[in-house]
């Protein structure tokens, strides 16, 4: 009970220690004085995606989980980026199931990574059973950029809490090194999840020393690596860990270990997390036998059939004038080379599919050693050809295949979104009076919520009253956060010494993202300060000189 304490407050810390980094990448600066991972004009973000490892897995009640999304390229500079979780069930809100439906990541030079930070809510009476859904990046430079990455929430009242995730361990706890100098480890799940499953296993020294007596994982780049991460696909209950080398001159009666990592491991629980690795004494060298009589080679064994299909249950969503990269998990890994045709069909008739995607069909290639693949697919931004949502499938169909493949299921489901109509802005307002010396307020509000952020550049402009003469100049740049429906704009009216007439400026809105601005422009009237133009009292009469007084 006190370790599990222990373990607790540790995650705990450098969970804060994690947010604290994240909010300091936030406040920098550039040179130029704009806020570091804005896009200065001119550069452009680089073409990135997620790869395809990120999928992530969370109970109900969980609370500021922290998910780590790698990407294939590293960031040429500091990004920032809006994140919001979509449901792939569109009869569930995400802002029932989460705190946190929305937030901001940053992406830092030079990294292939960032950070997003979750809190699910405990309330088990919303829905039962797991629910899946979409986390969907967006860069705050490039709307048209969308990065999504599955998130699986389990419902705790069914049993899928940690405590009862499927057991994952070492097929073999105790094993000795073969007469080649390989041990060859594996992990096995105590039954299938419909989630994937991520385990990290590291090698470690006991009285067999690396480099002295074992080499590390063979087949990772760099060579020789002691840490190898593993991702069981929904639906599969065992997978190889690749292959550890022994030293020729290796001591012998030692031994080393692999260990999974109980902090990082998503989607399982585990039981027992180390395995012992033995390297026994290598047999004498044989004399030589003399050359027995030749033998009739025996006729070998057909090889076991490889299956080829796709995972089962795999959808893909996108929204109108979208780009994606999709990945296609298959159930085994490829024993070598394969290359599919793919094409999109709808599931309804009537559709033409030309007039939904630019690209409609293409090549995929699947390299040996790996069990997925991806592709390009791009929709096309016309949101007026048809109204609502429309399923497609994807069909693969293999160009060339060895006598002992089996195919199997070689369909997705891709969900093509209808776009969302832009929310309308408009000034709350559209005239302000105000009085010298005091902040007139400007509110810009929206017809509803957008699930984008609405970013607005708005400036003021001289009318009859100029600027750091009657008022403080403002240019900036300001954002509806998703979810909320108005912003406010302050502009300081400055106070005066002498008398002056009624006067006015402009709020103008120079650019919107997101949202389209019915009337861009907004007045501000100056009050006139009546005290500072009242006119002087004039001095009381001067008294009559005596000799001017008439005697009677």
């Amino acid at each position: 009970m006190s370790l599990n304490l222990s373990l607790k407050f540790v995650v705990r810390l450098l969970m804060a220690f994690t947010a604290i980094a994240v909010v300091s990448s936030c406040s920098k600066v550039n040179y130029d004085g704009r806020p570091a991972g804005i896009l200065g004009q001119g550069q452009q973000s680089p073409q990135n995606k997620l790869d395809g490892a990120n999928a992530f897995v969370m109970t109900e009640g969980e609370k500021n989980k922290q998910f780590t999304l790698q990407l294939t390229n590293a960031f040429n500079a500091d990004t920032n980026y809006s994140w919001t979780i979509v449901s792939k069930d569109q009869s569930i809100n995400p802002n029932d199931r989460f705190e946190t439906p929305h937030g901001t990541a940053v992406g830092t030079r030079g990294q292939k990574s960032l950070t997003v930070q979750i809190s699910a809510v405990d309330i088990d009476s919303i829905q039962q059973g797991t629910q899946e859904f979409v986390i969907a990046l967006t860069p705050v430079n490039n709307q048209r950029e969308i990065l999504n990455a599955d998130l699986t929430l389990l419902d705790a009242s069914v049993g899928n809490t940690p405590d009862n995730l499927p057991i994952v361990s070492f097929v073999e706890y105790n094993l000795e090194s073969d007469i080649r100098g390989e041990v060859r480890l594996a992990l096995q799940l105590s039954r299938s999840s419909t989630s994937p499953v991520v385990v990290d296993v590291k090698l470690r020294d006991g009285s067999a020393i690396r480099h002295r007596d074992y080499t590390g994982y063979k087949t990772l780049s760099p060579n020789n690596a002691v840490e190898q991460t593993l991702i069981f696909p929904p639906g599969t209950t065992r997978m190889d860990l690749p292959v550890v080398g022994i030293h020729s001159q290796a001591l012998c009666h030692t031994e080393f270990y692999a260990k999974m990592n109980r902090i990082t491991v998503q989607g399982a629980t585990i039981v027992k997390d180390k395995a012992t690795i033995v390297i026994p004494c290598r047999p004498a060298p044989v004399p030589p036998t003399p050359t027995p009589e030749p033998t009739p080679e025996p006729i070998p064994e057909p090889p076991a059939p490889v299956v080829v299909a796709l995972v089962d249950g795999q959808r893909f969503i996108m929204s109108e004038g979208d780009t994606r990269n999709l990945t296609l998990h298959f159930v085994e890994n490829f024993k070598q080379d394969m290359n599919f045709g793919w094409t999109i069909i709808p599931k309804e008739q009537g559709i033409v599919v030309g007039e939904r995607f630019k690209t409609l069909s293409g090549r995929m290639f699947a390299t040996a050693n790996t069990n997925y693949a991806s592709i390009i697919v791009s929709a096309v931004d016309i949101d007026n050809l048809r109204q609502g949502d429309q399923e497609f499938e994807i069909v693969l169909t293999p160009e060339e295949r060895d006598a002992g493949t089996t195919l199997g299921n070689l369909k997705a489901d891709l969900t093509l979104l209808d776009k969302v109509k832009q929310p309308s802005a408009s000034y709350e307002r559209d005239r302000i009076s105000a009085a010298q010396g005091t902040i007139a307020t400007a509110k810009v509000v929206l017809t509803e919520s957008s699930t984008l952020p609405v970013v607005i550049e708005i400036e003021t402009q001289d009318g009859s009253a100029r600027a750091d003469v009657d008022y403080a100049p403002v240019k900036q740049r300001v954002v509806v956060a998703p979810g909320l429906t108005s912003v406010e704009v302050p502009v300081r009216i400055l106070p005066q010494t002498a008398c002056k007439d009624a006067s006015e400026f402009y709020l103008v809105v120079t650019q919107i993202e997101n949202a389209e601005m019915a009337s861009k422009r907004a007045t501000i009237s100056i009050a006139k300060d009546e005290a500072l133009c009242k006119p002087p009292t004039p001095p009381p009469p001067a008294p009559r000189p005596a000799s001017d007084r008439v005697r009677f």
